[in-house]
């Protein structure tokens, strides 16, 4: 049986490497962290902010000046389930499986997801409404 090769691809975010190349991120049945460079690329990216890509991103930042409240969590949770489904196709993702809570005046999501290449299930968390660093 061949081994299946994994994904590559540009890091995100962009950056260049200590020897002047850009740096790249990949894919293994145990690291999957292009594809969650991926997802947070289309959940930070407002659809229109790019030019040749218009529909391209998610609208989370419609919830930015929301209350932190369960009727704002539902709207995110909605609003991530839409933007993978359309941008992300190397996973699988429930809108059950997609956890939005506060903590103070933060607001994360924890999305739990199958990569159908490796038959795995993974979990990212996010904070909503910038990086946090």
């Amino acid at each position: 049986m061949a081994k299946a090769k994994g994904y590559k691809g540009i890091s995100f975010p962009f950056r260049i490497g200590g020897r002047g190349g850009v740096v790249m991120s990949s894919t293994s049945r145990n690291d999957v962290s292009h594809i969650e460079e991926s997802m947070e690329q289309i959940l930070r990216t407002r659809v229109g902010e790019r030019v040749m890509e218009e529909y391209f991103g998610s609208d989370l930042d419609t919830q930015i000046f929301e209350s932190n409240s369960p009727p704002t969590h539902n709207m995110i949770r909605y609003q991530i389930k839409e933007a993978l489904d359309r941008f992300e196709d190397r996973i699988r993702v429930d809108r059950s499986d997609i956890e939005v809570y506060g903590e103070g005046n933060k607001i994360y999501a924890k999305i739990n997801y199958f990569v159908e290449k490796y038959n795995v299930s993974k979990t990212s968390e996010f904070y909503i409404g910038g990086r946090e660093r």
